[in-house]
């Protein structure tokens, strides 16, 4: 973008907006994922993500990704007079690509929530049977 405004004496358009927008939430999605990394062992302590900025980057930066893959599928069907190629074949491949990985981001980031929600269910009966007793015990 530096080059292009900058170096290049191009005017501003809003259409430029896009790449700086899916590079923050990119970024923003790094970080959840470093964040998260924790709450995929077995040995979880349930501690709240409170980061809810994080959330909301990551699944910005998935829908950011998903619809440029369906965008990209657009524009590679739209095209007039499609040979079947092998570089045709390779842009549906990384177009297919793309679309995974966004459809996979939303996906995980789904299955974190509930599995966060679920361990804090969990520890909540937990602590209740811990203040009721076990059975064995004598009075």
């Amino acid at each position: 973008m530096y080059t292009v405004i900058i170096l290049e004496n191009n005017p501003f358009e809003y259409s430029m907006l896009i790449p700086l927008l899916m590079i923050s939430t990119g970024i923003l999605s790094i970080i959840y994922h470093f964040k998260t990394l924790k709450y995929y062992s077995l040995n979880i302590i349930v501690k709240d993500l409170k980061d809810g900025f994080l959330w909301v980057g990551n699944l910005l930066f998935a829908i950011s990704i998903l619809s440029m893959g369906l965008f990209l599928f657009y524009s590679i069907f739209n095209i007039k007079g499609i040979n079947l190629r092998p570089e045709f074949f390779y842009m549906v491949a990384f177009c297919s690509i793309i679309f995974l990985i966004g459809v996979i981001l939303i996906i995980e980031e789904r299955w974190l929530y509930k599995k966060i929600i679920n361990i804090k269910k969990q520890s909540q009966i937990d602590r209740i049977d811990n203040i009721k007793g076990s059975h064995d015990d004598d009075l």
